[in-house]
């Protein structure tokens, strides 16, 4: 998926918040936040009420901090490139280019 951004993540399919913020150095506040500002961040709820993190949610958890924080992007900004990282626009190029006609 994100080839940019290196962690060290367990082999195990799903992380509680804490370990989430253990293993990217986000705290829990920052997390929640980003969770209401990226769709892409999208944890489950066990039974308990439990939010619980795939793999996937702690590689765009990562980037987002690499977005904002290393290359200082705004949210908006952020938001608008971990779009095209996760979901390269292949088709509709095609589309804008002529393609269909």
């Amino acid at each position: 998926m994100m080839n940019t951004i290196s962690l060290e993540i367990p082999n195990k399919s799903m992380f509680k918040q804490d370990e989430v913020c253990s293993i990217t150095g986000v705290r829990p506040y920052v997390l929640r936040f980003w969770e209401s500002e990226f769709q892409e961040i999208r944890p489950s709820t066990s039974a308990t009420g439990q939010k619980l993190y795939e793999h996937r949610d702690i590689e765009v958890i990562a980037t987002v901090k690499k977005l904002l924080f290393e290359d200082k992007m705004s949210i908006e900004r952020a938001r608008a490139e971990l779009r095209l990282l996760l979901d390269p626009p292949a088709s509709s190029d095609l589309e804008e280019s002529g393609g269909e006609q």
